[in-house]
């Protein structure tokens, strides 16, 4: 709209140079590179006119977006002859060089240049970043150590890319050491990424109370939630439990925590926990379908309480009737009572909705029971193909068709 209004102004306006500006400023913002070079070119060849910085870095980031790099490392080289000292030009340039390959320029033309404090931390810190998404992580530290003493509150950024830049360099207890003090809005982050290199280091034993440790208590559920998913991924299903108990512990009142340590107990064979751990939370919720679908799958899969397990089951499907893991919970009640054709109903509305691997199990086997072999057979062959490694998928097959587990390993045995 901006760009038509222009377009319909007298001409004598048009030839404006803040107009000018303004429409090759329209034009890259649009992706109209084309554009955006021919009208900032147009500008700079005017004698009458004073070469500006936008101008330069229009035509810079036009020429970059449609490949030529070089270009537009010539202009922003151009830039600074006219705007020596401009922290943006210079950000620009170095980042440009950096992707092209030349970080001896790009670390020859920072050094040289004379900032303000402030504006050396913002040029610094963001070739840091450049330099490590471009792996040169030895060079991080260089400009690391150019910095100004006094930070102006950016010290948290430059300790977090000081530690990515050692850990690259193999240096992780280092790195763990500098990322452990860093705090701020990347807080939650260096916290994430120290329980990694804990992993990488054999060092998972410490994790739990550095979480609980280093996190703040608004951020609890979100970030223990997220360490506990860690654990489970390699493995550690005892760690996961063990730090969602403890955070739950001492933070009773959150429901999330609750709701996570009871899942966590169930996969452990603790069904004793899960069950009262989610009437506490009915309690607070009666009517949360997840809360009692989980209470009711729970009963249903580790005791004889098949018909006080449909209860909960049922109830949470009045509440959530699309939801698949509710139907799937319903359909395999039915087929634990017997009832194969309510079973399949269910079961195929799960499927429908949600191809994972557990639903193939509960369908597959509600098939099998009724002589639908091939079906059963080709739901299991489509689950397999996207969770091979499913314990529950793979038990059940193993179980009632073990032929297919022997013929997909000889398929891929070279």
């Amino acid at each position: 709209m901006i760009s038509e209004a222009i377009s319909e102004l007298p001409a004598k306006y048009q030839k404006d140079q803040y107009i000018q500006l303004s429409q090759a400023h329209i034009f890259l913002l649009a992706g109209q590179y084309e554009e955006a070079i021919a009208e900032s070119q147009q500008l700079l060849e005017r004698p009458d006119l004073e070469k500006n910085e936008i101008l330069f870095l229009i035509l810079a980031f036009s020429q970059k977006n449609i490949g030529q790099l070089d270009e537009s490392i010539e202009t922003l080289l151009e830039a600074t002859k006219h705007h020596p000292e401009n922290s943006r030009i210079m950000a620009s340039l170095i980042d440009f060089l950096v992707e092209r390959g030349d970080v001896s320029q790009a670390m020859s033309i920072y050094n040289e240049k004379t900032l303000d404090d402030s504006e050396q931390l913002q040029v610094g810190i963001g070739f840091m970043r450049t330099l490590l998404a471009n792996n040169q992580p030895k060079h991080v530290l260089e400009v690391s150590a150019s910095l100004p003493e006094e930070s102006f509150g950016f010290s948290d950024q430059i300790q977090f890319l000081e530690a990515i830049a050692l850990a690259e360099l193999n240096e992780k207890n280092k790195a763990i050491e500098i990322m452990r003090n860093v705090e701020g809005n990347l807080r939650t982050k260096a916290t994430q990424q120290i329980a990694l290199w804990l992993y990488e280091e054999n060092k998972e034993q410490d994790i739990n109370e550095m979480v609980l440790t280093r996190t703040l208590r608004e951020n609890i559920p979100e970030q223990v939630t997220l360490i506990s998913q860690l654990h489970q991924q390699n493995d550690n299903e005892h760690l996961a439990y063990d730090l969602v108990n403890q955070a739950s512990d001492t933070y009773p009142e959150s429901s999330a925590l609750r709701y996570r340590k009871a899942l966590l107990a169930e996969s452990l064979g603790d069904w004793q926990t899960t069950e009262t751990e989610i009437h506490i939370l009915l309690l607070k919720d009666p009517e949360n379908p997840q809360y009692l679908n989980a209470l009711g799958y729970t009963l249903l899969t580790r005791t004889s309480r098949i018909d006080e397990a449909m209860k909960y089951i049922e109830s949470a499907y009045e509440k959530a009737e699309d939801d698949p893991a509710v139907i799937d919970s319903l359909g395999w009640g039915h087929f634990l009572k017997g009832e194969l054709e309510q079973a399949s109903y269910y079961l195929k509305k799960a499927w429908s909705l949600l191809p994972d691997a557990e639903i193939a199990a509960h369908y597959g086997e509600t098939l099998w029971k009724q002589r639908h072999y091939e079906e059963a057979i080709e739901i299991w062959e489509t689950a397999l193909d996207s969770e091979p490694d499913s314990p529950l998928l793979l038990e059940t097959i193993k179980r009632l068709s073990p032929s297919l587990i022997e013929e997909r390993q000889q398929d891929i045995t070279p």
